[in-house]
């Protein structure tokens, strides 16, 4: 009966890997978080069935021992096999658990990377806001009024462009990437 229930419970994690079982290893980001944290929570479940299973089995190993002889050596080898039955589960959770982790790590990346390039792309348009006072010739001929929404349309590029790389460096040390 605990067998069962780990096997039911790793049966989930290994289904919870059914978007990257489609022949899809790079899912769009979101659906790949969703994912992971769906194997996640079905690699837990399966963990604590794994524990609860050997837990009874080795109460019952040990109530096996008190039985007389014949019966006592019948019971500790059943137990034995299904001990082996569940060392072979663990294995495959390990297994699960492992790719999980490897994908989590990738995904992360990932998302660094996407923060980094919202950072990149707000600092090229802080550099295209900026182009009108590259040129000084042009810049001493232009009227107050254009230079002055020049640079608050540079201030307010830089503003964003300043948030994208506080939120993308926070993202990066929070995950300690």
């Amino acid at each position: 009966e605990k067998l069962q229930a780990v096997a039911s419970a790793i049966s989930k994690v290994a289904e919870a890997e059914g978007p990257w079982l489609m022949g899809v290893e790079e899912l769009p980001l979101e659906e790949t978080v969703t994912a992971i944290k769906t194997c996640e929570a079905a690699a837990t479940v399966a963990n604590t069935a794994v524990s609860v299973a050997r837990m009874f089995i080795a109460t019952k190993v040990v109530e096996a021992k008190r039985f007389s002889p014949g019966p006592s050596k019948e019971t500790q080898e059943k137990l034995k096999g299904h001990q082996t039955e569940l060392e072979n589960y663990t294995k495959k959770l390990m297994d699960l658990k492992k790719t999980t982790a490897s994908r989590k790590k990738a995904a992360t990346m990932r998302e660094a990377e996407t923060e980094v390039q919202k950072a990149e792309e707000l600092a090229k348009k802080v550099g295209e806001a900026a182009v009108i006072f590259q040129d000084d010739a042009k810049l001493l001929n232009l009227p107050s009024s254009e230079i002055r929404a020049a640079a608050d349309e540079t201030i307010k590029a830089e503003q964003a462009a300043n948030t994208a790389l506080v939120n993308a460096r926070r993202f990066i040390t929070q995950r300690q990437i």
